[in-house]
């Protein structure tokens, strides 16, 4: 079933500057398990989670690819590294965990694949899956320019927290719209967090957003 728009929304706004610290495709089950450190705040005014980890299952995967390359995020002309199925985790993993930004990751208008779909890295069809909604990820090298672009077709999400229980959709994205709302609000809960608290620049911390 396609995602909505608001949906899709709320979910990027939760996701966004998330660490993605690692993903793995299941072919038994037909799923990919991902797991992030999410900026989340509780309802009752109380601090941040002490294990905000989030694991995020995408049921009924259609297609997966991916582009790695030893390059900038935009150059285009960069060689890609093949890597299998298998190696979804270790090939994530090797980035130590950066965060993913942008606000928008699921059933955006990401012009990226068109320009990777020709040689990708990785390339898992299957047939009875959904390609009903997309998820783009990536991964970019903190103290290098290597990066990792990353999408997932699938049908739909189910999400829980450090401990597996699960949590909805909608509590979710309220956690993390709380968490925006409170750094807006200058809310001593979200000090030191996230990429421009970190002292990323304003420009680079945008260079991925959406045109």
């Amino acid at each position: 079933m396609r995602i909505t728009n608001d949906t899709a929304e709320e979910i990027g706004i939760a996701l966004n500057e998330a660490t993605f610290l690692g993903g793995e495709y299941d072919s038994r089950r037909n799923v990919v398990g991902l797991t992030f450190s999410v900026l989340t705040l509780p309802d009752d005014h109380s601090p941040e989670p002490s294990d905000p980890r989030r694991q995020i299952i995408l049921t009924n995967v259609g297609r997966i690819a991916a582009a790695l390359r030893d390059a900038h995020w935009d150059d285009t002309s960069a060689e890609t590294i093949p890597f299998a199925a298998s190696e979804l985790l270790s090939t994530i993993q090797s980035f130590g965990g950066q965060p993913v930004y942008g606000w928008e990751f699921i059933n955006n208008d990401d012009k990226a694949f068109d320009q990777w779909k020709h040689r990708l890295s990785l390339h898992v069809k299957v047939e009875s899956g959904s390609l009903d909604n997309r998820m783009m990820l990536f991964q970019e090298g903190s103290t290098s320019r290597r990066h990792l672009d990353l999408w997932i077709w699938f049908d739909g999400i189910l999400i829980r927290d450090a401990v597996g229980n699960t949590i909805d959709i909608v509590d979710f994205a309220a956690g993390g719209r709380r968490w925006w709302d409170a750094m807006h609000a200058g809310d001593s809960r979200t000090d030191g967090h996230g990429i421009v608290a970190g002292g990323i620049d304003s420009e680079q911390s945008d260079e991925r957003e959406p045109e």
